[in-house]
């Protein structure tokens, strides 16, 4: 008895495809298969693809799968029927010139939708290789956001990053020092030689300069592209205070066994090279600048220097005082 009605149903469903029969439940609202094709909407006598939800039109797109839509192909989720409802969408957008988008939109009391993902891709492209937009129609890179990003990184203690090496790439991540809790950015120089961040602003006339450098090197750069120190500035800096670092400090110049230059031989100096001796010409701090803490500690050394020259003279004049009062005493 099963086998006779398993064979009576198969026979059944041949004959129906082979005239390619129809049945509508309601007439031309519900049900329809045509074709080896099932339509399930309003007006899909002629469902363009295996499956088609939604309401016939002329834009509706044939595909070896399933369609859900409606009169810009879309699929609507959770909407109100009302003009001004809640909801998302989904949709594909055929832009010309070889360009497609698939977009997700949303809305919320409003007869108007907003794009809040939008995928491009260009002619050629193959899985994903196009720009991402989020509430950003047209995007012009891999991820272009319309708004304020927030990027929660993974804990980069102990962990192997050797896979960034000739990536080109770079990864957010905090507490890489292990135990710091810093926010670390880390970057690969990819094919280059240097490496580092570069901070650059482009004006509204198309202008566009280097603000800060931070190579890989370590060297740090401000209004330069090429520092060469560690913190290399080109342009005036105001501080409150400066801190540096000199060493030797010069009071070795009050040693018992320092040999003091004489002003007969500094004379001579300043009239061969027109400075004084170890402080650099005018010619030189031009060309090199010059080094705070260790000219400070040279203009301290100079300073010495002469108040030993000054202590020495002031012994001579007290000397040369006593031997004239000592004369006019005896004059008397």
């Amino acid at each position: 008895m099963n086998r006779r009605l398993t064979i009576a149903s198969a026979l059944f469903m041949a004959v129906v495809f082979h005239l390619h029969a129809q049945w509508d439940h309601t007439t031309n609202t519900n049900y329809i298969t045509t074709q080896n094709k099932v339509g399930i909407g309003l007006n899909i006598s002629s469902p363009k693809s295996l499956l088609s939800i939604g309401t016939a039109t002329s834009n509706m797109l044939s595909s070896n799968g399933i369609t859900l839509g409606n009169s810009d192909k879309s699929i609507e989720l959770l909407h109100s029927p009302s003009s001004n409802g809640y909801g998302s969408r989904i949709y594909g957008v055929d832009e010309g010139s070889g360009l497609t988008s698939f977009r997700i939109a949303v809305r919320g009391n409003s007869s108007s939708w907003i794009d809040a993902l939008y995928i491009k891709a260009a002619t050629g492209s193959v899985g994903g290789t196009g720009n991402i937009g989020v509430y950003m129609n047209n995007p012009k890179e891999r991820l272009d956001v319309n708004g304020s990003i927030r990027i929660k990184g993974r804990n980069l203690d102990g962990k192997d990053l050797t896979y960034l090496s000739n990536s080109g790439a770079m990864i957010i991540g905090w507490n890489r020092s292990q135990g710091h809790g810093e926010t670390n950015l880390i970057s690969n120089r990819g094919a280059g030689s240097v490496g580092g961040f570069e901070f650059r602003d482009i004006d509204n006339n198309q202008g566009e300069q280097v603000l800060m450098k931070l190579r890989g090197d370590g060297t740090v750069g401000i209004g330069t592209n090429n520092p060469s120190e560690k913190l290399e500035v080109n342009g005036t800096i105001r501080s409150k205070e400066i801190k540096v670092e000199a060493a030797p400090w010069p009071d070795y110049v009050f040693a018992e066994d320092y040999e003091l230059m004489s002003l007969t031989q500094t004379r001579d100096f300043i009239s061969r090279n027109h400075h004084l001796p170890e402080v650099p010409s005018a010619e030189e701090v031009e060309a090199n600048g010059i080094a705070v803490g260790e000219m400070n500690a040279l203009l301290l050394k100079k300073i010495e220097e002469l108040t030993l020259h000054l202590l020495e003279k002031d012994a001579q004049i007290q000397n040369l005082i006593k031997r004239v009062e000592k004369l006019e005493s005896n004059e008397e």
